[in-house]
C-alpha cells in the first residue's frame, strides 16, 4: 500500500512538471512537430531512392520555410504562408521567378 502512494506521488509530481514545462514553452512543441515532419521527409525521400543532395537541398528548404514562418504550428500553416516565403525569396533573396511555379 505504501509504494502504490509513493508511487501515485511520483507520477502526479512528474505530470505536473511536465505541464509546467509545456506551459512555459509552448513553442518548444511546435519546432518538434516540424523536426518530426522533417524526420519523415528524410525518410520518405529514402524510401523513394532519392540522391543524398535531393534530400539534403528538400530539408533544407523545409527548414527555411520554417524559420520564415517562426516555426509556426504545422496545422496552421496556409497556402498564403507559401505564398509569402516564394515572394520573399523571389524580392529579398534574388531566387528565380521559376523556383515559384
Amino acid at each position: 500500500m505504501e509504494q502504490a502512494k509513493q508511487a501515485l506521488h511520483y507520477y502526479t509530481h512528474f505530470l505536473e512538471n511536465k505541464m509546467k514545462e509545456n506551459q512555459k514553452d509552448p513553442i518548444s512543441s511546435h519546432i518538434q512537430s516540424w523536426k518530426n515532419m522533417i524526420d519523415k521527409t528524410q525518410r520518405v525521400l529514402r524510401l523513394k531512392h532519392r540522391s543524398i543532395h535531393t534530400e539534403k537541398s528538400y530539408l533544407n528548404w523545409i527548414k527555411k520555410f520554417a524559420g520564415f514562418n517562426r516555426f509556426k504550428p504545422l496545422d496552421k500553416i496556409s497556402g498564403n504562408d507559401i505564398r509569402k516565403f516564394l515572394g520573399s525569396l523571389a524580392v529579398k533573396n534574388h531566387v528565380s521567378s521559376s523556383i515559384q511555379n
